[in-house]
């Protein structure tokens, strides 16, 4: 040490190239001190061995799934955005900032003026353009703005679709199972319905580690299973029918245009894309969305026409609409009638209930308000007794002679209320 010391000096003592000798170094001064280098595993390690060192798993903690995701949120970079001699004061710092060397001359350590040119600028200048999270309109947000459920996927990702079809998400959700390999293995399941609003349906699902990619295959999938469903005037089902899968159970109704779709969410996204507009549905039992939507589609394929009917119970189907005064119509007529002697009595003639499979669907009683419990209710009942119905029965008398009258006013005209409590066209 003392030998490499000596030949230090023995260069700096020599006269400079401006004619001018530096200051001498004397070897007895007692503020001279030996230096070294400590060597630390700070910085003989690199930056990934020392978070590793923090973060660390035993092999057995990683085969039973241990610090997948704790140890990852740990992991920070802690010289992001971060650059050297790029402050307040602009400075160059030879061999941190700037080269050594420049060309045959060494660089010095200096203040700059100008700003050192970043080379993170284009990370910064994307991180300031970068939108934030997307806004959808509301009536592409699905279920809820959380998740994808119900979403129209053509107008909210960049995933590749086909023109004539419709897709929504009707399920998603995490699956795992353990391995003895890998540990706990979990991946995306997804759950599409696509249709092109005219009678044609699709279902698919899909599972991937990525949740887009699980939604594609879902979607290719989807297209490759189309059925065909029957409408009626384009707008309802055929027929009310019955339809389960598993432990979920599906009442479905047919009703008139204009009527709407009173069902469940995942039933009316079915609905939409079938091109049904018109159907009333209840759901028992599991509400699971995949064995809904199994369920719904299934009772849809199983519909029959009035010609089948009538071909199965050798009967006339017949129409008694109350719109038209009950008067019976005949909708389908089967080859071979069978005769009223022919017809047991312990057979039901109801085609509702021949529809519906014999089920009856569970009517939950409304309940009823607290006042009706109280003392009270029961003297009101009492005093109201005796004007029971009568505003009702006022409207409609109003409503049908222009005046609130009995209907024997023509015989005696005395019955009729008096005009100052209930004036004429009141």
């Amino acid at each position: 040490m003392l030998g490499h010391l000596r030949a230090v000096i023995g260069k700096a003592t020599s006269v400079g190239p401006l004619g001018l000798a530096p200051l001498k170094y004397n070897l007895t001064c007692t503020n001279l001190q030996q230096t070294r280098n400590a060597v630390t595993g700070f910085n003989s390690h690199n930056v990934d061995q020392l978070w590793k060192s923090i973060t660390l798993v035993s092999k057995q903690g990683q085969r039973r799934g241990r610090g997948k995701k704790t140890n990852s949120r740990l992991i920070k970079d802690l010289y992001k955005d971060q650059v050297m001699g790029d402050g307040k004061v602009k400075m160059v710092w030879p061999g941190l900032n700037s080269s050594v060397m420049r060309g045959r001359q060494v660089v010095q350590q200096e203040r700059l003026e100008t700003p050192v040119q970043d080379p993170n600028e284009a990370v910064k200048e994307a991180k300031e353009t970068k939108q934030g999270r997307r806004r959808l309109h509301p009536l592409d947000r699905g279920y809820t703005s959380a998740t994808i459920c119900g979403r129209d996927l053509k107008n909210t990702t960049s995933l590749k679709f086909l023109d004539q079809f419709d897709y929504r998400v009707i399920d998603t959700r995490f699956v795992s199972h353990m391995t003895g390999m890998f540990g706990r293995y979990q991946r995306a399941a997804i759950v599409v319905v696509c249709g092109n609003g005219n009678g044609v349906i699709g279902i698919g699902s899909g599972k991937s580690m990525n949740k887009m990619h699980a939604v594609q295959q879902a979607s290719n999938r989807a297209v490759v299973r189309l059925l065909y469903i029957e409408r009626c005037n384009n707008h309802t089902v055929l027929h009310d029918f019955f339809t389960q899968f598993y432990a979920t159970k599906i009442f479905v109704e047919k009703k008139p245009e204009g009527y709407g779709l009173d069902c469940h969410r995942v039933i009316k996204i079915i609905c939409k894309l079938v091109g049904i507009k018109d159907i009333k549905a209840r759901v028992e039992g599991s509400t699971m969305p995949m064995n809904i939507a199994k369920a719904f589609i299934l009772g849809l394929v199983r519909q029959k026409k009035y010609e089948e009917f009538a071909e199965e119970k050798k009967l006339h189907v017949v129409e008694f609409d109350p719109k038209q005064r009950n008067f019976p119509k005949v909708l389908a007529s089967p080859s071979i009638c069978r005769k009223g002697s022919e017809i047991p009595t312990s057979e039901s003639l109801d085609f509702k209930q021949h529809s519906l499979q014999g089920r009856v669907k569970y009517d939950k009683p409304k309940a009823e308000p607290f006042f009706t419990r109280l003392i009270g209710w029961n003297i009101h009942l009492k005093k109201e007794e005796k004007r029971r119905g009568a505003r009702e029965n006022l409207y409609e008398l109003i409503a049908k002679y222009g005046e609130s009258r009995s209907f024997l006013a023509e015989k005696y005209p005395e019955a009729r209320l008096y005009n100052k409590i209930y004036p004429k066209n009141s």
